[in-house]
C-alpha cells in the first residue's frame, strides 16, 4: 500500500491518503533490474601493478554502477592508496 500526506484547504490540516499500487506500477517495479553495487578496485602504485589494467577495471566498475563523470572523479581519489595517493 502506498501512502502520501496531503494538505486540505482548512488551516493547513494534513491527512493521509492510502491507495493500493496499480497492477501496472507493480509490473514496472518487477521489470526494473536491481544492480548490485560494485566496489572500485584499489590502486597502490606498486611495481607489480599495471596502471592500464587497473584503469580499465575502474572504468568497467564505473559503467556497471552507472557513474557519471562527476561520480568517477569523486570515487577516483578514494580508489588510490599508498604511493599512488600522494
Amino acid at each position: 500500500i502506498e501512502s502520501s500526506v496531503a494538505e486540505s484547504g482548512d488551516e493547513g490540516e494534513n491527512f493521509e491518503v492510502s491507495r493500493e499500487p496499480s497492477p501496472e506500477s507493480m509490473a514496472q517495479r518487477q521489470l526494473i533490474p536491481k544492480l548490485k553495487y560494485r566496489e572500485p578496485p584499489i590502486f597502490c602504485g606498486k611495481k607489480n601493478e599495471d596502471a592500464t589494467d587497473w584503469l580499465e577495471r575502474y572504468e568497467s566498475v564505473a559503467a556497471h554502477n552507472r557513474w557519471g563523470d562527476d561520480e568517477k572523479r569523486e570515487n577516483f581519489r578514494m580508489s588510490l592508496e599508498g604511493t599512488a595517493r600522494k
